[in-house]
């Protein structure tokens, strides 16, 4: 799928919707408006002013940066990862910026799924399950790794606050 910079709004907006799995009110808080603003672009009532429409075009440019990178798995757990530490910058957020470009969202999903890739293989390792790990962790169904990590929850927590 190739995102046409002079497609019409509610193409870009469907493409998020479809690739980003954003409904109208998620769409709405990362655009920084309303729902009913949303839903006059996509009937065609209005359009969006310059700086919304160059966001919605990035923001469906990068949609597709996302699928290729996610594809195969269910990575929406991602757009809200923080990485390894808190205070960091979620791909949400990022995408909620107007200044934002395609770069930068990019950059954003190859540094979380690295970090989550990381924290992934660490985890394991606390847990005492193999290091090494036969294919790609990805593939593995968010269902099943929160299974997992479910069941071994008390012992994670119980060596992060065992004293040194």
């Amino acid at each position: 799928m190739v995102v046409d910079v002079a497609a019409p709004v509610s193409d870009a907006i469907q493409t998020m919707r479809v690739i980003w799995g954003f409904n109208i009110t998620e769409l709405a808080e990362i655009l920084g408006v309303t729902r009913p603003t949303v839903y006059s672009w996509l009937k065609g009532k209005t359009p969006p002013d310059t700086q919304s429409q160059k966001h919605l075009q990035t923001l469906a440019a990068a949609a597709i940066d996302w699928k290729t990178a996610t594809s195969g798995s269910n990575w929406d757990f991602l757009l809200d990862y923080t990485g390894p530490r808190a205070d960091q910058s979620t791909i949400r957020e990022t995408l909620g910026r107007a200044d934002v470009n395609v770069a930068a969202i990019q950059e954003m999903i190859h540094e979380r799924m690295m970090q989550y890739k990381e924290a992934y293989a660490q985890s394991r390792a606390i847990l005492g399950e193999p290091a090494v790990i036969k294919g790609d962790p990805i593939r593995e169904s968010t269902r099943k790794l929160n299974k997992r990590w479910a069941e071994n929850a008390k012992k994670l927590h119980r060596f992060r606050n065992a004293p040194l």
